[in-house]
């Protein structure tokens, strides 16, 4: 079945002498109202155990010194945890090293003028040697 269809010839018309141009842009500047810090403890073991309890218990120093420091516990978080084998290569050849743990958590504020005090005291806080 073939069929043909024809569109409707219609005349458009363009007038060029109401044109309407508008272009604009807009800058703001406002001081910071909050932050958002991040920190976090790097424990290595040949123990992948002791490893996790000697970070476990410099995160918790510092997450105590967060929440000392004035920010609450739900202003607090992980954003991330690993355990990952480390190798030296020697020779060409691949030998286990150890486990490094990683945890890295955010912290957010709104009191700006503090942040500096907030990180010094966290920072002491994880100097944990077990």
């Amino acid at each position: 079945m073939n069929q043909e269809y024809n569109a409707p010839v219609r005349d458009y018309y363009r007038n060029d002498e109401h044109i309407l141009k508008v272009s604009g842009s807009e800058t703001l500047s406002a001081a910071p109202d909050q932050a958002t810090i991040t920190l976090g403890v790097i424990t290595e073991d040949e123990d992948p155990q002791k490893a996790q309890q000697a970070n476990s218990q410099a995160i918790a120093n510092v997450i105590a010194s967060l929440k000392s420091a004035g920010i609450p516990e739900e202003q607090l978080k992980t954003s991330d945890y690993r355990i990952d084998p480390q190798y030296d290569y020697i020779d060409g050849k691949e030998l286990f090293k150890n486990y490094k743990v990683q945890h890295i958590i955010q912290a957010q504020t709104t009191d700006i003028e503090k942040i500096g005090s907030i990180i010094d005291t966290a920072v002491r806080s994880g100097d944990y040697c077990g």
